[in-house]
């Protein structure tokens, strides 16, 4: 029952985060997040995917310390469900550890750290990587991204876009704000 729930609340949470109330979705997303633990525990899948909601929430909000916390603790859970089942049984789990990955890379790009910011980007390479711009066509339909197919952005190197078109969309959403000239050097694609 829990559970149930806690899935309403979840989507409340990113109707609130689509209409800018933010206070609201976090409110929703933490009182989920509670009914998630008692009905299935800590290290659930069900637990992991508020986690990540939380987490890219707290990432709009700039809350940068409480959206690592949560990304950390969602990534964590998703890849030892992957881990746990020896292959990758759901292809969808699999999606989410990489948007999970994703927004951990994101944060640390908000943080100016480009070097943690492509390895958290990079952990799923080469075939299991999704587009850095969050609305990515292909990733709404939980498509992954090969390394080979994913252009690095070219002065900051921590972001990696799968066409002209999604990285045009995310410097105007939010990737221009955080884009510096870095010394990375971005994992060859091949």
């Amino acid at each position: 029952m829990e559970i149930f729930l806690a899935s309403s609340l979840n989507n409340e949470a990113i109707e609130l985060e689509r209409a800018g109330n933010y206070v609201g979705a976090e409110a929703k997303h933490l009182e989920a997040l509670r009914l998630k633990i008692i009905g299935s525990g800590e290290h659930s899948i069900h637990v992991a995917f508020t986690r990540n909601g939380l987490g890219e929430l707290y990432l709009k909000m700039g809350k940068l310390d409480d959206a690592q916390e949560q990304l950390e603790k969602a990534v964590a859970v998703r890849e030892a469900a992957i881990t746990d089942c020896g292959r990758d049984i759901i292809e969808g789990d699999n999606f989410d550890t990489a948007c999970s990955r994703d927004n951990m890379g994101r944060m640390f790009e908000m943080r100016g750290d480009f070097e943690k910011s492509v390895a958290w980007r990079t952990k799923g390479a080469p075939n299991h990587m999704i587009c850095s711009y969050f609305d990515c066509p292909g990733s709404m339909s939980c498509q992954f991204s090969r390394r080979t197919d994913l252009q690095a952005c070219a002065r900051c190197k921590a972001a990696f876009y799968c066409g002209k078109d999604c990285q045009r969309q995310d410097w105007k959403a939010r990737h221009k704000v955080y884009c510096k000239a870095s010394g990375v050097a971005t994992p060859a694609a091949g």
